[in-house]
């Protein structure tokens, strides 16, 4: 984990001489440095980057965005953990998938089905190439329709098999960690949570008010896409 960073500031003195026998005493100057804080910083960082980049890309009107606040609140490891359990666990409970069913053999089964049905399709497909019937043809395109449906519907199972079984090993790797990490680890800083609320126009220039919530670090945003899939809109319409 990235530790803090320390600020050193250094003063530098300059003494001037006149002459070879005349001295003049140093003037010495005041230096006025703000050292500001990470939070600062990244909330700074922050609104640049949500203001160059998600209103840019986002935003009905870029062009009316306005900045009415923004915060930023550090987030330690354990409660970026934590929050990482919440969602998984919500996932999980949510998901068809359970811990009481034989995953591995439903998936082999499923994935046999499929298998089989996109060979159907392929050989419904080439009838059809070759059919000089207009009946047969309507047929033979309503039996390919049915394939191509519960085709879809088996691979969206195999998906969310695939998600639950990544989900649940997920989760036993964040309790792990939990339970290994140290109390100093713990409380290192893992992200800022940054909320901005703003003004913009929708897409029928009428001015609207918008509240988001994103991670942020002094590394610069989380996520993919440099971080626009993690900006979430509390009060979406």
């Amino acid at each position: 984990m990235n530790k803090i960073a320390l600020f050193t500031v250094f003063l530098l003195f300059s003494v001037p001489f006149w002459g070879q026998t005349q001295k003049k005493k140093p003037q010495l100057h005041k230096a006025s440095t703000t050292i500001k804080s990470e939070r600062e910083i990244v909330k700074t960082n922050a609104g640049n980057w949500f203001k160059e980049f998600y209103v840019e890309n986002l935003f009905k009107d870029p062009y009316s965005y306005k900045l009415l606040k923004i915060t930023a609140t550090s987030k330690n490891i354990k409660e970026a953990l934590s929050d990482s359990l919440v969602e998984l666990d919500n996932r999980i409970k949510n998901s068809r998938c359970s811990s009481t069913m034989n995953l591995d053999a439903s998936r082999a089964e499923c994935q046999k089905e499929y298998d089989k049905t996109k060979i159907e399709i392929a050989n419904e497909s080439e009838k059809l190439k070759n059919s000089t019937d207009g009946n047969d043809a309507k047929y033979i395109q309503k039996r390919i329709n049915i394939e191509i449906k519960y085709a879809t519907d088996m691979l969206g199972f195999l998906k969310e098999i695939d998600l639950y079984n990544l989900d649940v090993k997920q989760k036993e790797s964040i309790e792990a960690n939990l339970k290994s990490f140290t109390s100093d680890q713990l409380n290192q800083i893992a992200y800022f949570e940054i909320r901005i609320d703003c003004y913009s126009k929708n897409s029928l220039g009428n001015e609207i008010l918008g509240r988001f919530v994103f991670p942020f670090t002094k590394n610069g945003p989380i996520g993919n896409k440099n971080g626009l899939d993690k900006v979430v809109q509390l009060n979406k319409e």
